[in-house]
């Protein structure tokens, strides 16, 4: 709503980060008792890796909602964005942004090689703790992260879901079938396999052999963590 009233000319780009940021303040204040005796922001030092491919259009605001909503869940992050060969100003307009947001940082494939590579380049070069992937395109909400955040007590992974799927029928028909067969094949039982908003502890993130370039990297990772007996 804040970012339609902006679009309106109703609230400045500020305006909205500060609505985002009385958003997130409240969540960490209603989970608060969910999270343990530590509460928010979580102790750690967070990664959050976002592939990126010609979101010249979402991107900025993406960055603004995070750097807005993550200090109130977490005690220190970084946002790695991966700019994957983008024929627009993608790369440019995280270039600038880095320039005056320290916890900005942006990776750069001089061509485009794939989500899955992407993905793979912003979680080798992520640094905290706990790395998450998400995309870039801001379809998911930095106020969920708290669900993440508190079912990892006990998990070396989290791995979100989509609620209600904003696709036509023919594209949830194929994820179905996709997951059913990665599920039987591969022996990952997740409810949404290709649901980019998964959080890993800096440990399994550095086991992980990742050569998938693209959609599959979902599968690949899950099944690696499967193995592993995650």
């Amino acid at each position: 709503m804040a970012s339609i009233l902006r679009d309106l000319g109703f609230l400045s780009r500020e305006q909205v980060n500060e609505v985002q940021r009385a958003e997130a303040r409240w969540v960490a204040q209603a989970l608060h008792a969910d999270i343990g005796p530590q509460g928010f922001p979580y102790p750690a030092f967070f990664s959050l890796c976002m592939p990126a491919f010609n979101e010249q259009d979402n991107i900025e605001d993406t960055l603004d909602s995070a750097c807005a909503i993550l200090p109130q869940f977490v005690e220190r992050f970084e946002v790695v964005a991966v700019d994957d060969g983008s024929r627009d100003h993608t790369g440019e307009v995280v270039a600038r942004y880095a320039e005056r947001v320290p916890q900005v940082r942006l990776e750069r494939h001089p061509q485009n090689r794939g989500y899955g590579a992407a993905v793979t380049t912003g979680l080798r070069a992520a640094r905290g703790d706990l790395v998450a992937f998400t995309d870039s395109d801001g379809q998911f909400s930095f106020l969920d992260l708290p669900q993440l955040l508190i079912r990892l007590e006990d998990n070396d992974a989290v791995i979100g879901y989509r609620y209600q799927r904003a696709d036509n029928c023919v594209r949830k028909l194929n994820a179905w079938c996709w997951g059913q067969l990665i599920r039987i094949v591969l022996g990952v039982q997740v409810r949404d396999l290709d649901c980019a908003f998964k959080l890993f502890r800096r440990e399994v993130v550095d086991c992980l052999e990742l050569t998938s370039t693209g959609a599959a990297i979902n599968a690949e990772i899950l099944s690696q963590c499967v193995r592993g007996g995650l």
